[in-house]
């Protein structure tokens, strides 16, 4: 008797295609250690917003573990604009997990465009790495696991 198997298949986001990009997303370091929420101290379970570069902690769990949901407060706070986060420690060369905090949406989504927005830029002496997306910086941050 084979056991079945269960393969997940994500939906790919209807905001992917033409996902908004600030025009000065914040600096961050490619120092997983020194990632923490960008509204409060915690440092797990964290999600880059693919549109901001903003780092926020993830929601908070029936039992009490995960975060104090600030990815999706700064989804709400900035006009419920940039939806698409990557969480961090799951980015590989394939790309990442990402989610979709669109109420149409709210789950985790594909986006044909990942690979692009986290490629790694070419190392520059003298320039620091920066994980955040955006038409002139690509990210940079470790592969899962590593945060």
């Amino acid at each position: 008797m084979k056991a079945a198997s269960w393969e997940f298949s994500a939906k790919e986001s209807a905001f992917a295609a033409e996902l908004p990009v600030v025009a000065s997303p914040p600096s961050i370091s490619p120092d997983p250690s020194s990632w923490k929420c960008s509204m409060c101290e915690l440092r797990d379970n964290l999600w880059l917003n693919l549109s901001t570069g903003v780092i926020g902690c993830g929601r908070k769990q029936w039992d009490g573990s995960g975060g104090n949901s600030h990815a999706m407060a700064h989804f709400e706070e900035t006009g419920k604009l940039y939806p698409l986060c990557v969480k961090l420690g799951t980015i590989t060369a394939e790309g990442g997990d990402v989610f979709s905090y669109h109420p149409s949406e709210d789950d985790l989504v594909s986006d044909a465009e990942r690979r692009r927005r986290l490629r790694a830029p070419p190392h520059r002496p003298g320039h620091s790495a920066s994980p955040h997306p955006s038409p002139r910086r690509r990210c940079s941050t470790p592969a899962s696991g590593s945060t």
